[in-house]
């Protein structure tokens, strides 16, 4: 699994990322075989009636519209009866026949034996970038085009001609406070830009939709989860960018929020500090891919990415 299936991450989303409402009910249906071993964990949320128009009755995953990039069932060998029986006694126990499993990887055992059972409804792609780590630096920097390089070298340079003294750290502790200033004014500004490209019925619509969905609470995932890790750059001992990121069992690492200080917007300072986490990575051998995870941001293509996608897969049997 991913490490959006640990269980020290559904902690802190079973505890705060669950809506209250008379409507929902969040249930873990334990799965076991004949000789009573666990085979199957699945975290649901269900809706039990519609409400509001757009909140439809349905069975969903835990963790959907929240910081679970991947979400899944949980399993170890993929069983398929499993997961008839777990649809079976879904429907006896809430009269559902709607199914809703976002975010599921399409190289997964369970996206891909939905689509061979099931009645798909409707299946929407959203795109995942990630790096697999290449064995030398070398082959990294063979990875990102002449352009990027040159723009690694031009912050460099610019640095080192303002006379600023830069520190990168890989297992930092920065203060939380600055963290959510930085990745909240980051948020707002790519809000603000992509909103100014939408049509006046877009923005009715979604003015419509925020009113009406069911709201979830906001946090920001390394306030919850202490297994978080931090990588920062500092420029004049001021924090201008982080990444907050997890590893999961097979070293894999999965970047959540991020923040940047546009203050600092000259130098680079995110492509700079990823740049140098990256060649510490592969220099030390300590990961076999960092996981840009959901959306598309120019960034992670610059840094080497590649495309891979997750689905929202509505079914019924």
């Amino acid at each position: 699994m991913t490490y959006f299936q640990s269980f020290h991450w559904y902690l802190h989303v079973c505890r705060r990322f669950i809506p209250k409402h008379k409507n929902c009910e969040s249930i873990i249906y334990l799965i076991q075989n004949e000789d009573g071993k666990p085979v199957l964990i699945a975290p649901l949320w269900i809706i039990k009636k519609n409400f509001k128009f757009i909140n439809k009755k349905g069975c969903y995953l835990i963790g959907r519209n929240g910081w679970s990039d991947y979400l899944n069932l949980i399993y170890n060998k993929f069983y398929p009866e499993a997961v008839d029986f777990l649809i079976e006694e879904i429907k006896n126990d809430y009269s559902i026949n709607n199914f809703i499993f976002e975010q599921l990887k399409e190289n997964t055992s369970l996206y891909k034996y939905i689509n061979s059972k099931y009645q798909v409804l409707n299946n929407k792609r959203v795109t995942c970038v990630e790096l697999n780590i290449p064995s030398t630096v070398e082959d990294y920097n063979k990875l990102l085009s002449k352009s990027v390089r040159q723009n690694i070298r031009t912050a460099f340079n610019r640095i080192k001609s303002d006379n600023l003294d830069v520190s990168l750290m890989f297992d930092d502790k920065p203060d939380f406070e600055v963290c959510r200033r930085l990745r909240n004014s980051r948020v707002v500004n790519k809000n603000k830009k992509e909103w100014k490209t939408k049509s006046l019925m877009y923005k009715l619509i979604k003015v419509i939709y925020n009113k009406l969905i069911l709201s979830w609470p906001k946090y920001l995932p390394f306030e919850e989860d202490p297994s978080l890790k931090f990588i920062s750059i500092y420029i004049n001992n001021e924090i201008c960018a982080f990444f907050n990121y997890g590893v999961d069992y097979n070293k894999s690492i999965y970047l959540l929020a991020v923040g940047t200080n546009d203050n600092f917007k000259r130098y680079s300072p995110g492509i700079i500090l990823m740049y140098e986490f990256i060649k510490y990575l592969t220099e030390n051998n300590l990961s076999i891919k960092v996981d840009f995870t959901r959306g598309d941001e120019k960034y992670k293509y610059q840094l080497g990415g590649i495309n891979h996608y997750i689905y929202n897969i509505t079914f019924k049997e």
